[in-house]
């Protein structure tokens, strides 16, 4: 009622009276009651992490979790088909053991040799070129030797079945005298004298040779000088040789000078111009082919038939003679029959040691092939 009251007269002077000077500020009223409280305003940003903080300490031990299953029992497999695994990635998994079951399958029907040390050497052995031999040099070891003409190279005969012209040089078995008939041809026989009848190369059996055929009372042989004398007491001469004759006139003859050592083919064996007790037992000499081997060693002369030794004589016992050192083969009796022979192979050295079989030995002969 007073605040109504004081506002009509408020209202009242403000109409009829002049409005005076503001009075002094009243004593501030008693505090009205508080109004209803605003919307939540927008979340700001998010503020920066915080640094970790220390590791707490370690709980305690779980318990044991579940036993596992194997492979087999969680891989069930059908063969060729991927998809037919139980597995989480059957394109990589799965195919890869396809692929090994293809292959056990294959092995087991292929009986396989099992793993052997030896064929796992042999198995890497490397080999580039030519022709190679294998050589096992120790235990599960193993090499290639080259075959070929070559040093250290291992030897293959040529298409006649002799030893390589390009390599004979390099044999230790070195000749001062060295022909081969199916090698050298008749040029071979350069240096030699052709003497009487008729020569030339000849094939029988397949087997190449100079043939001297002979004439009537007429020495046919040919021959060569050697460089021996008396003084040289190691020398030797071989001859692959079918004498066609049994009464001397097929025959090889060695001459040093001073004496004279004379061989020559009878019916049932070899016989020497010394004495008739010389002859020496054997099968078939004349009209077959021999390997006949001559040598000097010291005072003893040796006769040799293929790889067998038939008779020694002593030096001194030979015949004398003043022919100049030479060989001589074929008919060497002026008669009036004439007889062919046949050589195949004629070699001589004047210089050695000669203990041991004679080195040539049906390396290519005819009778010892």
């Amino acid at each position: 009622m007073n605040a109504l009251l004081l506002a009509v007269l408020l209202l009242a002077e403000s109409i009829f009276c002049a409005r005076g000077a503001t009075g002094p500020t009243g004593p501030t009223g008693p505090q009205g009651a508080a109004g209803a409280t605003g919307a939540t305003g927008a979340t700001g940003a998010t503020g920066a992490t915080g640094a970790t903080g220390a590791t707490g300490p370690t709980g305690p031990t779980g318990p044991t979790g579940p036993a596992g299953t194997t492979l087999a029992d969680e891989l069930l497999y059908t063969p060729a088909v991927a998809a037919n695994w139980v597995d989480p990635d059957p394109a990589t998994c799965a195919e890869a053991m396809d692929d090994l079951a293809a292959r056990a399958t294959a092995l087991e029907a292929e009986s396989t040799q099992p793993a052997d040390a030896t064929l796992t050497a042999l198995a890497g052995l490397s080999w580039s070129s030519g022709v190679g031999l294998v050589q096992m040099t120790a235990a599960d070891t193993f090499s290639l030797l080259t075959v070929g003409s070559s040093a250290n190279n291992i030897l293959q005969l040529n298409g006649s079945g002799a030893i390589p012209a390009t390599v004979t040089t390099a044999l230790t078995d070195t000749w001062d005298i060295d022909y081969v008939a199916s090698r050298d041809g008749r040029a071979g026989l350069a240096g030699w004298t052709e003497s009487g009848g008729s020569h030339a190369i000849a094939s029988s059996g397949g087997i190449d040779h100079h043939q001297i055929t002979g004439a009537t009372s007429t020495f046919t042989y040919i021959s060569k000088s050697f460089g021996i004398s008396t003084s040289t007491t190691s020398w030797e001469v071989q001859i692959e040789w079918y004498p066609g004759s049994a009464d001397g006139q097929s025959s090889i003859t060695v001459y040093d000078g001073t004496r004279r050592i004379w061989v020559y083919a009878a019916a049932t064996a070899w016989r020497d111009s010394t004495a008739a007790g010389s002859q020496i037992a054997d099968l078939d000499p004349v009209n077959n082919w021999n390997t006949l081997t001559i040598r000097r060693v010291g005072e003893v002369i040796e006769l040799w038939e293929g790889p067998r030794r038939v008779n020694l004589y002593l030096y001194s016992a030979m015949t004398a003679s003043g022919t100049g050192a030479s060989i001589l083969v074929g008919d060497q009796v002026s008669d009036t029959t004439s007889r062919d022979n046949k050589i195949r192979s004629i070699k001589a050295r004047s210089s050695g040691s000669y203990n041991s079989l004679p080195s040539e030995l049906f390396r290519n002969t005819a009778r010892g092939r």
